[in-house]
């Protein structure tokens, strides 16, 4: 995405994708040419700058040594912000973590200044390898309606990256879930490869007794999840965007983008490794929200 036209395209993309759940009248009338081309050139210098600075970090990451684990192969950190999910945290999202074939796991729960008992309900687990933090402070965020959902979560993600220790990180909603062989499937294949990142697919569960598949290869918004991913921590300078609302892009796919427009050596297994819980209204982390679309 290099040129000014596939921007330009793909910012078209990203207000009809708005538009489907929330009028912004700014892009009506006789102006809404003209702030689509600012708002198209605000990106294209932002997405720039941001694509220099990462293949500059991207090649003296991959010029760091490797770290060595003596036992239990590569340490793979699970990062899961929340906010006042307790239970779907509690029943879904950490059991199937902790199920997982491979073992050798660490699971880092953010809390977005959680007023539940979500902190006492993670400690209360005793386990070593699951470990608490919360935000010092509830994360700034835009006041309502899409924008909130294009940044929710954001702050919590890049503490817990900040806090996670592993070689290799998996992010997980926490109202979602990994399939049992999910990290074991993409860390040998990501290992075997030599790839900094992969995929595979996972199940949508519409809420109607369906179960359809998504994912597909190469990486394209609103055809894979964030959850279905696995990155080598020599990624972590990738840390998540908190103004991607002002481009009306998600920020997981945004993090995504990035890695791919870098050159990150990436990969895709074809099978179903996790399943998704499409957001409803008041259901992600308290605010209103809904999934982007796919891109055409």
């Amino acid at each position: 995405m290099n040129g000014w036209k596939s921007i330009y395209r793909y910012i078209g993309f990203l207000i009809e994708a708005q538009d489907k759940f929330e009028r912004d009248r700014r892009f009506e009338g006789p102006l809404a040419p003209l702030r689509k081309s600012a708002l198209a050139c605000r990106f294209y210098v932002r997405n720039r700058i941001q694509r220099t600075g990462n293949v500059r970090e991207l090649a003296r990451a991959r010029a760091a040594p490797s770290p060595t684990r003596l036992n239990g192969g590569p340490l793979v950190s699970v990062v899961i912000p929340t906010r006042n999910r307790c239970s779907l945290l509690m029943e879904r999202a950490i059991p199937s973590v902790l199920n997982q074939t491979y073992q050798n796991i660490e699971v880092i729960v953010v809390g977005d200044r959680c007023t539940d008992d979500t902190e006492q309900k993670v400690k209360g687990l005793q386990l070593q390898r699951v470990k608490f933090f919360e935000l010092p402070e509830m994360a700034w965020r835009p006041k309502q309606g899409y924008k909130v959902w294009l940044t929710v979560g954001v702050d919590a993600s890049n503490m817990g990256l900040r806090s996670s220790s592993g070689d290799w990180i998996v992010h997980l909603d926490d109202d979602d879930e990994l399939a049992p062989e999910h990290i074991e499937v993409l860390l040998k294949y990501a290992m075997e490869n030599d790839l900094e990142m992969v995929y595979g697919k996972v199940l949508v569960d519409t809420g109607r007794g369906e179960r359809p598949e998504l994912g597909s290869f190469p990486p394209e918004l609103g055809k894979m999840s964030h959850s279905g991913v696995l990155y080598s921590s020599r990624l972590k300078f990738f840390s998540y965007d908190r103004n991607t609302w002002k481009y009306l892009e998600p920020r997981d796919w945004n993090l995504c983008r990035r890695m791919k427009e870098a050159g990150v050596r990436m990969g895709f297994v074809d099978r179903a490794l996790g399943v998704i819980y499409p957001a409803g209204p008041g259901s992600r982390h308290g605010e209103t929200s809904t999934r982007i679309p796919s891109a055409p």
